[in-house]
């Protein structure tokens, strides 16, 4: 299995990506060069340049990462040989990135109740490449043959909670890209769903073994209605993608060619979720601020609720099936490091919404 590492060096600015196993050489990519084309590009519309070499950056940043923590892996979930074991893939929903995404989400909660919105993008913003990262993984795991209705269980809920309980705090024009990159992604899960519940339902199913799933109980995950309540919640989620693809790629374009200043502007004047309204009477604005206080509040117990439900119906569902996730331990490098991500994000969170009460 071949090693990617990738070594930056300030001078001359380069990104070596060696081939540890091959040793056919170094390949290198002048970053200088990147950064020209980002100039020239830029250069190109003065009007456009801060925010395009902006988005540049980010989604420059968000490839490194990706390609980084990249490791080429064969493991996907497929029952064992002559039993009724499941071998789970750690490198998805392994101990440590289970519990990096359960500390995400209470993370995102409490953001989301402290109503610190730049907490919450910095959050939203590691969600987004976690969630892409998954995508692929997904997709390529049941193009592989993997037990893809139970993989997709699994992961999905765990990564749709925190997001959509994120989105509802930034739900504005001045956080058009930051709505609009998580929009498309989710829309991509849903459209997804079909070619899942409708082309690969028996994949990688031992047909001697009976599956569970759980909701409050324990019920056949094959049973004919609960397969039936899939397809056609599969079919809703597809067309629901359509509107929310149609409206993150109209807030991807509005972010892309709009400055700050203009975005601020329209959420001022349409009165977006948590920005400040000024009235002409104080009274109004603390009315204001009580109502916003409430909604924040109410929504996050909604999400609280669900959330410790998801949590509980997949830890049933894990032990309940026999997943074997015993090289998924806090010892290995792949566990740690996502849990202590998630550690860090929450210990971060708790610090910087709650050290300047206002």
């Amino acid at each position: 299995m071949a090693i990617f590492t990738f070594h930056v060096e300030h001078s001359p600015r380069m990104l070596q990506l060696s081939d540890d196993v091959q040793g056919t050489g170094n390949d290198y990519v002048q970053l200088d060069q990147i950064a020209n084309l980002e100039f020239s590009f830029a250069k190109s519309d003065s009007h456009l340049a801060p925010h395009m070499t902006l988005l540049f950056k980010l989604h420059l940043s968000w490839l490194t990462i990706l390609l980084t923590l990249a490791s080429p892996s064969h493991q996907f979930t497929h029952y064992a040989p002559d039993s009724c074991t499941i071998i789970g893939d750690s490198d998805v929903y392994g101990i440590g990135i289970r519990t990096s995404y359960y500390l995400s989400f209470f993370a995102a909660l409490i953001a989301l109740v402290a109503g610190k919105k730049n907490v919450i993008k910095y959050c939203m913003k590691g969600l987004i490449v976690i969630m892409l990262a998954i995508l692929v993984t997904l997709i390529r795991n049941t193009v592989m043959g993997s037990f893809a209705v139970f993989e997709w269980l699994i992961t999905f809920p765990l990564l749709l909670t925190p997001g959509l309980c994120i989105i509802f705090c930034l739900l504005s024009h001045e956080n058009a890209v930051i709505c609009g990159c998580f929009g498309v992604i989710y829309s991509v899960y849903c459209f997804l769903q079909p070619w899942l519940y409708w082309n690969r339902t028996f994949q990688g199913l031992n047909p001697d073994c009976n599956p569970k799933y759980f909701i409050y109980t324990f019920i056949d995950l094959y049973n004919p209605h609960l397969i039936k309540f899939f397809k056609a919640m599969a079919i809703i989620a597809c067309i629901g993608g359509v509107f929310v693809a149609a409206i993150s790629i109209s807030y991807l374009v509005q972010g892309a060619l709009s400055s700050d200043e203009k975005l601020k502007e329209k959420d001022e004047k349409a009165g977006s979720l948590f920005n400040t309204i000024t009235e002409n009477s104080e009274a109004n604005v603390r009315v204001l601020e009580t109502a916003q206080k409430a909604f924040r509040y109410t929504i996050a117990a909604v999400f609280l609720f669900s959330g410790v439900n998801i949590i509980v119906f997949t830890e049933k569902m894990l032990a309940r099936n026999d997943v074997d996730l015993s090289d998924a331990s806090f010892e290995s490098t792949s566990q740690l490091i996502p849990f202590l991500v998630g550690l860090f994000n929450l210990v971060s969170t708790l610090y910087s919404s709650f050290k300047h009460k206002e």
